[in-house]
């Protein structure tokens, strides 16, 4: 499955000894006297417990924790690092590192190194952060597309369980969604198909991507190679097209599957309002998904 980390970035070497502490809960660091600024998109007060317990474990260092809007963060978080005036440490997702390594510095290796990092986290967590055998940052977790779905349409339709594959999700789609007699969608089976009105639609497309057997980059390391044309049982066969002919479907009227158009609001306000009855999300989700009192179910 398609999954995501959400990383600390480490600008320096104390901010990254103050992380590790968080992590492995280091005893005894040595006494330094230090103001930290720590950047992130969650709320100060899921943060203040770990600050705290580690101010208190460490007299002199200090952290000040600045919460950032979603929307801007990556640009503010990219200007205040060319102007010298970034935080020293940074809680980022882990597509950036690529874009951004330049402005980064890794961990010395008496620290943390690639083999010790590589015994504590999963593999993919190595692929993402260590390059040319130094670690520019650690795992905080990792958040997992999962399936919401609307427990209250499931019954309305006759349905007990949600899909456990692709096929059962289009049966699903097709008993739940309603259309009046222009076509129009009453309701919808699911919120796919389209880019701007789709949360995590990249995601999403990804995830078919890989599991339809898309090979998403050539040999050498750089060519796209999602759009090759490969020899399924004699037949040419496009991975790629295929799951992006999958995606689309659900977009277009003339396909059975067709529950979602541009015209509709954001999926996951789409969801909270009934207005469809699955959602394709992440744990990040789920706070505002259980606020809005709706009956639902999660599988991943």
């Amino acid at each position: 499955m398609k999954y995501r980390l959400i990383i600390f970035i480490v600008v320096g070497v104390l901010a990254l000894t103050a992380v590790l502490g968080f992590l492995f809960g280091r005893k005894n660091p040595p006494v330094q006297t230090a103001q930290l600024e720590f950047w992130g998109m969650d709320k100060p007060d899921i943060w203040e417990p770990i600050i705290s317990a580690y101010e208190t474990a460490n007299p002199g260092v200090s952290i000040n924790y600045v919460q950032k809007n979603t929307a801007g963060y990556e640009k503010e978080l990219l200007n205040g690092l060319a102007s010298g005036r970034g935080p020293d440490i940074v809680f980022i997702q882990n597509t950036w590192p690529n874009k951004h390594l330049n402005k980064l510095s890794p961990a010395p290796p008496n620290l943390i190194s690639a083999q010790n990092f590589k015994d504590i986290f999963m593999d993919v967590a190595a692929q993402d952060l260590i390059r040319s055998g130094q670690v520019y940052a650690v795992p905080f977790y990792v958040d997992t597309l999962g399936l919401y779905y609307n427990k209250s349409l499931y019954n309305n339709a006759g349905l007990v369980s949600p899909p456990k594959t692709w096929e059962e999700f289009n049966q699903a789609v097709k008993q739940i969604s309603q259309k009046d007699d222009s076509g129009n969608i009453i309701r919808s089976g699911a919120a796919l198909g389209t880019a701007g009105n789709v949360n995590y639609a990249s995601d999403i497309l990804g995830l078919l991507m890989l599991q339809t057997g898309t090979v998403m980059v050539g040999a050498n390391g750089s060519e796209a190679a999602f759009d090759r044309t490969v020899s399924l049982d004699g037949r040419p066969y496009s991975p790629g097209q295929t799951a992006l002919d999958f995606y689309t479907s659900f977009a277009v009227s003339t396909k059975p599957v067709y529950s979602w158009n541009a015209r509709m609001q954001n999926s996951l306000k789409a969801f909270i309002s009934g207005e469809t009855a699955m959602y394709l999300g992440y744990a990040r989700d789920l706070k505002q998904i259980r606020e809005s009192g709706l009956s639902f179910g999660v599988s991943v």
